[in-house]
Order: C-alpha cells, then structure tokens, then sequence
C-alpha cells in the first residue's frame, strides 16, 4: 500500500474542483481522465496511472499492486442502509451479461468531490455487499470499511479547465487550430 499521506490532496481535489463543468454525459469521462491522471501526478511518483490500457484498474503502484479509483459526490453522504454505507458505487459495467467478477485491484481509492473528503477500502470491502445486475456490478462500502484519510479538503484553484476546453473546441471547430487552415477573409 501507497503512503496515502504524500498524496497532494489540495490540487487533486483542486483539479476535481476546476473540472465541475464537465459532469454532462459527453465529457464526464474526459473529466474522469484528467482526475485520474492529476492523481499520478500528485502521488510523489507512487501511482502510475493504467486506466487507458488496464481493463478493471486505473493504477500500479511502484511494488506491483493495482488501484481502483471512484469518485462521486456524496460518496460518503451516509444515506444508504441506516448512514452506515457509501453511495451505490459502479464497480464494473460488462456491457454484456455476467454472473461473476475476477478480482482486478487490492485497493479501491475513495473521492467525495463534495465534501472534498478522501479514504481507502480493500477489494474485499468492495465485493461484500456486490450486486450484479446482468452487465453491471455494482456495491455500497460499508463506512466501517472504509479508512478516511482527509475530510474537508480546501482544494487549490488550478482554474477552470471546461472554460478553457469550450474555447478550446470552439477554435477546434473554426479551423484555427490548424496550421493548413485558412480563415474565411484568407479565402
């Protein structure tokens, strides 16, 4: 296990922060990648992100052992079963039927992008309440499961990276990007 305690906790929630306008469905993922990879960044070199070519893992740590990363807000919010469980958590989705899953990670690291609060749970902990729903594998940790690390983190501003990607793509779109391109008064 990573030595949770030299992880930059203020720019990576500071990085979840500046990413808040990218929860629609066409960039929730392009915002889950850049989380991800602010966390190899902000590990002290400890985590190497493997997300984008390990299938059920977003990390290697440097002695060999996968994590898992899931971020929501409300993670803890301590609604479900009586306050003593984290939100419902997408483990897997198959996206094909499925009566079992392999275990891929021995961690499962914990963001609530809400309350800016961070913890750590085992695959075990993971798979204890797992519900598989057809192509969906599904769990809510049990709090008692889960160790905290911060709580009530003040992010760092890094800015407003979906202010920046809408320019971005709007430039993209007009051609400017381009060095071949030519703008209509060019023409």
């Amino acid at each position: 296990m990573i030595d949770l305690t030299k992880l930059d906790l203020e720019k990576i929630f500071g990085i979840s922060k500046g990413t808040e306008g990218m929860k629609r469905n066409q960039t929730k993922f392009v915002r889950a990648e850049i989380f991800e990879e602010a966390m190899e960044e902000y590990s002290d070199g400890q985590l190497h992100y493997v997300g984008d070519t390990k299938n059920g893992a977003d990390f290697l740590d440097n002695d060999g052992v996968f994590y898992e990363s899931k971020g929501m807000d409300g993670m803890f919010s301590k609604r479900k079963h009586n306050n003593t469980q984290t939100k419902s958590i997408v483990l897997k989705n198959f996206r094909k039927q499925v009566t079992k899953i392999d275990q891929t990670f021995s961690y499962m690291l914990l963001w609530d992008t809400k309350s800016y609060s961070f913890g750590w749970c085992t695959w075990d902990a993971c798979i204890k309440n797992l519900v598989i729903n057809g192509a969906t594998a599904t769990t809510c940790v049990d709090l008692s499961d889960v160790t905290m690390v911060a709580e009530n983190v003040e992010p760092e501003d890094m800015g407003d990276f979906d202010a920046e990607f809408q320019k971005l793509k709007e430039r993209f779109i007009k051609g400017e990007l381009s060095k071949k391109s030519k703008t209509k008064e060019e023409k």
